[in-house]
Formats: C-alpha cells, sequence, structure tokens
C-alpha cells in the first residue's frame, strides 16, 4: 500500500466539486476527473492514463469539527479511576 502525505486546499475542492468523487493526480493533486460514483472516476482516470490515482468523495462543507473529549483519570492500578493526583488547570 503506497502511503501519500496530501497537501491540499479541500475548501476550494469543496466549492467545485461537493457533492462528487474526484481522481487526483498522486504526483500534483490535480483533478483528473469527476463525477457521480468512485468507480466512475477510476474509470475515466484510467482512460486518461491514471491506473492509480487518489480518489475521494467531495463534501459540502469541511467546517470546523471538534470531537466530544472525555477527560480520563489515571487508573489507581486496581482499574479504577481516581482523581487524585491530578493538577486542576490554572484559572483565568
Amino acid at each position: 500500500m503506497k502511503v501519500y502525505e496530501i497537501r491540499l486546499d479541500f475548501i476550494a475542492l469543496a466549492k467545485k466539486y461537493a457533492g462528487k468523487w474526484v481522481a487526483l493526480r498522486p504526483d500534483t493533486y490535480e483533478v483528473i476527473t469527476a463525477g457521480s460514483s468512485a468507480e466512475e472516476v477510476l474509470e475515466a482516470a484510467a482512460r486518461a492514463g491514471f491506473d492509480e490515482p487518489l480518489i475521494t468523495d467531495v463534501v459540502e462543507s469541511y467546517g470546523s469539527y471538534v470531537s466530544e473529549i472525555e477527560p480520563t483519570l489515571p487508573s489507581d492500578g486496581a482499574g479504577r479511576r481516581s482523581n487524585e493526583g491530578v493538577v486542576p488547570a490554572p484559572s483565568s
């Protein structure tokens, strides 16, 4: 499996291709083709000479997302969680 580091403006991509699948060149991340399914863009990319494009579905908004974070308390060694030894954050 190949691993790529992608530096791409997904916001700009979303403005133009929201709701579609896109195939990208793996070397430049330029859009090769866009379509309504992964299969469609893979086939079109192959016809354009790209056998292993990067593909992704483009959502309407990449907006902000912060997952709900539950604080993890240290274990007392018996599997019980305790706040003993937890230093509170400084108040502002």
